[in-house]
């Protein structure tokens, strides 16, 4: 028996912001991808969205049309996961939606597929057991499959190592380079980073010592990055932002970790970032990527 299962063919279980951009990686790297969302509309946004970046790309038409050959959209969860080496979820940061998802996944496929979870703030244990298969499950961490080639990937205490070998060669296949976290801990390694990085800014700015323009000059100017943390929330989406944010609070259990006014405030006035065309700055044309603006030297 192989140490591995070779992932060629994928059920991409939710058609937003991160599944979309999974998929993507997914095509333009010749896998087969099943697509599902309870939104038929969803989907098709997806499509559109794939084939819109590989033209940013550069990609010839030929080209083009072959990547979105090998993806399907599928009503049904039973038809997008039949016949699939791995189930991938991406529906929202949710323990109770997720545990759903894998438990309808779980009487769908034979014992042998794989299970994911594009997870960022709920371990592993969290959700293996639902999925009736925890020797079978990872989370898996895109960082942005558009932006660079990180990926963490998480283990649970009965992951197999044939799984995790399988989940970083999948990674390797998307050209993407797999960061292990090898004891499961809420955040992984790099996203805890990040996540400290992402709490300290909203605090800031929502205690008023600094603006959050400011604070994503000051970020920029000091790591030559083109964007950042207030640009990097638009762009992850601030709906998800503020849901991992509730999912360390609810672990926690911490006051500090709640999520900050100014972030609540944002997502119910449906503020959401590049997704709805407003978050912190306005899209699609934000404030930082305007001549002057890193500098102060606006007109």
């Amino acid at each position: 028996m192989s140490e591995y299962r070779d992932i060629e063919c994928v059920a991409m279980v939710g058609a937003g912001v991160m599944g979309s951009k999974v998929a993507w990686a997914c095509c333009v790297a010749g896998l087969s991808v099943r697509l599902y969302d309870p939104s038929r509309p969803q989907m098709e946004r997806a499509l559109k969205k794939i084939e819109c970046w590989m033209r940013e790309d550069g990609c010839a038409e030929a080209e083009i049309a072959d990547a979105l050959s090998h993806v399907t959209l599928h009503d049904s969860l039973g038809a997008a996961v039949d016949g699939v080496d791995l189930a991938f979820e991406n529906v929202p940061e949710r323990l109770d939606l997720k545990n759903s998802v894998h438990r309808q996944i779980h009487e769908l496929v034979p014992e042998d597929v794989l299970l994911g979870s594009n997870a960022s703030s709920i371990v592993v244990s969290d959700l293996a057991d639902a999925s009736g298969r925890p020797e079978l499950f990872f989370n898996m961490n895109f960082a942005d499959p558009r932006e660079g080639p990180l990926v963490e990937i998480m283990v649970g205490p009965k992951t197999s190592t044939k799984t995790l070998k399988s989940a970083e060669l999948w990674a390797r296949k998307l050209n993407m380079i797999p960061i292990i976290t090898r004891k499961e801990i809420i955040g992984y390694c790099f996203n805890r980073i990040w996540r400290a990085i992402k709490k300290e800014s909203l605090f800031l700015a929502d205690q008023g010592y600094a603006d959050f323009e400011d604070i994503d000059r000051a970020f920029m100017l000091s790591f030559g990055v083109p964007q950042g943390p207030f640009a990097i929330m638009d762009e992850v989406g601030l709906n998800s932002v503020k849901l991992v944010e509730e999912q360390y609070y609810q672990a926690s259990g911490d006051a500090s970790d709640r999520p900050p006014k100014i972030l609540n405030d944002l997502v119910d006035e449906g503020h959401l970032g590049v997704q709805s065309g407003k978050g912190f700055y306005d899209y699609p044309n934000p404030a930082y990527s305007r001549p002057g603006w890193l500098a102060k030297q606006e007109d």
